[in-house]
Formats: structure tokens, C-alpha cells, sequence
């Protein structure tokens, strides 16, 4: 039983070139119905304004929640450590930190 959210899928470390749109995603199940909440962080820092696009779905009797970050037209201030928080009122859990490069 896993009420809490566990992270299944951690965003993944990328290069990027300046100007290209970048995603990062992330996903997590719960044994619980309780509903599930995302935030992202850049260098331990909560993106507000970010584009994020944000899907739940039951799967074997869990619920799978997947949220994706958009990065669009990314330039070097975009460079940096991000991670994904998958809360419900169990919990938190955070993803690994996936380092984005971003190259001229």
C-alpha cells in the first residue's frame, strides 16, 4: 500500500540547443485516491510560471499521475538542476535532479 506518491519515472538529464523546446517529465503512482498535485523546481527554486501539462489516469488499480514540463525556446538562463514534487495529502516525493545544458 503506497498512499504516499512513489516516483515511477524521474525526468531525464538533457543538452538542448539555444532556441529548441525542451520536456521534461516526470511520473508517480498512489494506492490512494487522494488527488495528486505537481510542482517543478529549478535549482531548489519552484517554477510559477512554468508551461506544465498534467495527466492522471488508473492503471491496475493505481493512480498513475504523469506531469510534463515545457521548456520552450530555452536559452542559457534556462541552464540548471530541475526536479519534479509529487504531493498528495500523504506526502511529498521528490524526483532526482536532471541537469539541463543548454548549448549555442
Amino acid at each position: 500500500d503506497y498512499p504516499k506518491p512513489q516516483i515511477s519515472a524521474h525526468p531525464k538529464t538533457a543538452v538542448a540547443l539555444r532556441g529548441t523546446n525542451v520536456t521534461l517529465n516526470c511520473s508517480a503512482f498512489s494506492s490512494s485516491d487522494s488527488p495528486m498535485s505537481t510542482a517543478w523546481r529549478k535549482d531548489g527554486e519552484v517554477l510559477y510560471e512554468a508551461q506544465v501539462q498534467n495527466y492522471a489516469r488508473y492503471q491496475d488499480h493505481r493512480l498513475l499521475y504523469t506531469t510534463v514540463l515545457h521548456l520552450l525556446n530555452v536559452n542559457f538562463t534556462d541552464e540548471g538542476q530541475y526536479q519534479c514534487v509529487i504531493s498528495n495529502h500523504f506526502g511529498s516525493n521528490y524526483s532526482t535532479l536532471a541537469k539541463l545544458t543548454v548549448n549555442g
